[in-house]
Formats: structure tokens, C-alpha cells, sequence
């Protein structure tokens, strides 16, 4: 599909010889990555890489096990079990696919199409980590924890893998972001202080839960911190380049295309894929719909979009 997009929108639209470079190049790795030609050598580098990593955080995990197993000890209470039950939904891919597009429907499409494609980074990260990694949740290393979330077989989040934390690491790039969009120091210190007492929460209810073990949350809190650090360094030219350029769709067809195929293959089956392929499905569409409609708006839209941002910011 995205070498067909490929040809039909350089045919229609005139495309920089450049940017239809880049596009081909693009779709050319992921007909490469998904056939034989660069499936297998792919495949060995992962389970190559696998093992010592692999070995080493299962490691972390059984050392974990005590504190997971202290924690519902002592914690373990119905308010509690609630109160982290609905923190494992709102920090879910459905809640992000839900929650998002209430953004655009609120008036603020800048912020949330660029927060859509933050989200979409993180969540394509932290799923192929899992099942790069394949690294054990703690319930499966050690019988005594318990899983609390209610679900005692057959649910989504006990078929994925552990390391790392995709709930911290989404709580922590979109809290960070959101805090970041604050003007003056003290709103962005509480903004801050605010997203930091989020991951906490997530966190705790993390270990609460016993889905996670401190080495899955940490290796998810860096990785979310990072993503948004990364994020902030291009999110003006990548805005730019993918909604604001006749090639956009186009590059976001064949860079999306070339993340499926590039996604690891799990020691078993996992829905991590799934949840990653959903949202770069999500943001493609977003970019389309953007880029069609700056095309059609021109300059009324980018006005529209700074004075939006300037609200967000005052605000």
C-alpha cells in the first residue's frame, strides 16, 4: 500500500525529486524487512541479542519479586485495588485512541495531533521492547505473586510481556508533554509536580498489581523521558515536514509501513503488536486528514493553529 501511495501521489502531485527519495527508500526497507531477503538476518540479530539481555533482566525480576510481594502484603485493601484498576485502563492503548481525538473535537488540533504522534513513538517503542526483550512478568517468575487487576487468565496485559513498563512510559511522555506546554515558572512547576505524582500513582499500582517488577518501571520511565526529550528536539520540523508538506501523508504511509515490518519477532504470540500497528494506523490517519486539511485552509489554518498555541500556553 505504501509503494502505491508512493507512485500516486508522485504522479498527481509533483513531489520533490528528495522527498520522493527518501519516500522510496522508505517503502523499498520494508518490502526488504518483511521478505526473506532481510527477514532472517533480522531475526537472528534479535534472538542474538535476546539472550544475555534477556538473562540479565530475568535476574532483575526474581530480585524484584520480594518488594512486589510486600507491597500487596501490606497495601492490599478494595479501595486500592479499585483506585489501580482504573489507572490500568487510563493509561491503555483504548484509552489513548479515545481520549485523543477529544482533543480535536475540542478546538485544539496542533497539540493534539503532534501529542498523537508522540504517543504513537512511545507506544511502538515500548511494545517492540517487550517483545524484543521477552522478559517475564513477575507472577509468571514467582507463584506467590498474585495478579489483583481481577483478571486470573486470558487477560490482554497478562499475554504481553514485562520489560518495560508501557503504562509508565506512556504516563510519563504524555504527563511531561502536557507540563511542558505550561507558560510561567510556577504553572510549569505545578504542572511537574502534578505529572510526577501521576507516574507515581501508575507506578506503585504497577507493583500493586503484580504486573510489573522495579526494573520493567524504571526501564520504562527512562524510555518515556527520552521519547519526550527526543520529541521536543524535532517536534517543529516533524510537524512541519508530515502535516504542513504535500509529501506528508506520503513519508507517514512508508515510514509506517516500514515500523510493521521491522517489529520483532516474540519467542510466542503477544497482542504488543497489535496495540503498536492500532496506533500507527490512528496517526496516519490523523496526518492525512491534517495535511488535506491545511491544503485546503492554507494560511487561515496556520494562524488559527499558532493562536491555539499561544492559548494552550497561556492557559
Amino acid at each position: 500500500p505504501a509503494m502505491i501511495a508512493f507512485i500516486a501521489h508522485f504522479l498527481g502531485a509533483g513531489t520533490d525529486a528528495t522527498t520522493a527519495a527518501l519516500a522510496a527508500v522508505c517503502c523499498t526497507s520494508a518490502v526488504l524487512l518483511s521478505n526473506g531477503a532481510g527477514a532472517a538476518p533480522r531475526l537472528r540479530l534479535v534472538a542474538t541479542a535476546r539472550g544475555p539481555v534477556r538473562a540479565w533482566v530475568v535476574r532483575r525480576v526474581e530480585a524484584g519479586c520480594p518488594l512486589v510481594l510486600a507491597v500487596q502484603a501490606r497495601l492490599r485493601c478494595a479501595p486500592l485495588t479499585a483506585l489501580f484498576c482504573a489507572t490500568e485502563h487510563l493509561c491503555s492503548t483504548p484509552f489513548y485512541l479515545t481520549a485523543l481525538p477529544l482533543l480535536f473535537w475540542t478546538g485544539r488540533a496542533v497539540c493534539a495531533r503532534r501529542l498523537t504522534l508522540l504517543m504513537t513513538a512511545c507506544l511502538y517503542v515500548g511494545n517492540a521492547a517487550k517483545d524484543t526483550v521477552c522478559a517475564p512478568r513477575p507472577f509468571a517468575q514467582d507463584g506467590r505473586v498474585q495478579r489483583l487487576n481481577g483478571a486470573q487468565g486470558g487477560h490482554e496485559h497478562e499475554e504481553e510481556y514485562g520489560l518495560p513498563s508501557t503504562h509508565t512510559l506512556n504516563t510519563v511522555a504524555m504527563a511531561a508533554y502536557c507540563a511542558g506546554l505550561c507558560s510561567g515558572a510556577a504553572a510549569r512547576a505545578a504542572a511537574y509536580a502534578a505529572a510526577a505524582a501521576a507516574v507515581a500513582v501508575v507506578a506503585l499500582g504497577r507493583l500493586y498489581l503484580g504486573m510489573h517488577t522495579p526494573v520493567d518501571l524504571v526501564c520504562g520511565a527512562v524510555l518515556g523521558a527520552a521519547a519526550v526529550a527526543a520529541w521536543w528536539a524535532v517536534e517543529e520540523a516533524l510537524d512541519d515536514l508530515l502535516c504542513a508538506t504535500p509529501a506528508g501523508p506520503l513519508l507517514a504511509a512508508a515510514a509506517a509501513a516500514a515500523a510493521c515490518a521491522a517489529y520483532p519477532a516474540p519467542e510466542r504470540a503477544t497482542p504488543s503488536k497489535k496495540y503498536a500497528v492500532s496506533f500507527l494506523g490512528a496517526s496516519l490517519g490523523v496526518v492525512c486528514a491534517v495535511n488535506r486539511s491545511l491544503a485546503a485552509g492554507g494560511a487561515a489554518h496556520a494562524a488559527g493553529g499558532a493562536e491555539e498555541l499561544d492559548l494552550l500556553t497561556a492557559g
